[in-house]
């Protein structure tokens, strides 16, 4: 992966964003992958790519097609919630937010949401983040 990034980055890639596996993302939030990169001549920001999980299945199939995984725990939380819409995007706001939290922890202050036209995971995730619209000019004079 590193190696796509030099790639991209001669380039002029002024920014990356990436999605991968758990174990990617506790040592992306550790430095260790940025710091890689940054020995490697990277010098552009990284901003990981967060995926809401709107549909369990789904996830462990992109997933197998970017020969990455889907952890454990995360399948065990998705358990027998198939037919529950309203509990599943629950787990799934709670999981990734939970995730921005870690990343943010490690120095991450720039995130790539993919939607999958489910604005409103996404929404939801940046509101338990503090993260809230601004409000218009005319509101404010009202």
């Amino acid at each position: 992966m590193l190696t796509h990034l030099v790639m991209q980055f001669a380039r002029d890639a002024a920014a990356f964003v990436f999605l991968r596996s758990d174990d990617a993302i506790k040592k992306f939030a550790a430095r260790r992958f940025r710091d890689a990169a940054a020995a490697r001549g990277i010098t552009a920001e990284l901003v990981p790519g967060i995926l809401p999980v709107s549909n369990f299945t789904q996830l462990k199939k992109m997933a197998a097609g970017c020969n990455t995984t889907v952890p454990a725990w995360m399948g065990r939380l998705f358990e027998g919630l198939d037919d529950k819409p309203a509990a599943r995007q629950l787990v799934a706001a709670t999981v990734a937010a939970e995730l921005c939290r870690r990343l943010y922890a490690g120095g991450v202050r720039h995130f790539h949401f993919y939607t999958l036209n489910r604005a409103e995971l996404s929404y939801a995730i940046c509101h338990m983040l503090g993260v809230r619209p601004a409000v218009a000019a005319q509101e404010l004079a009202a």
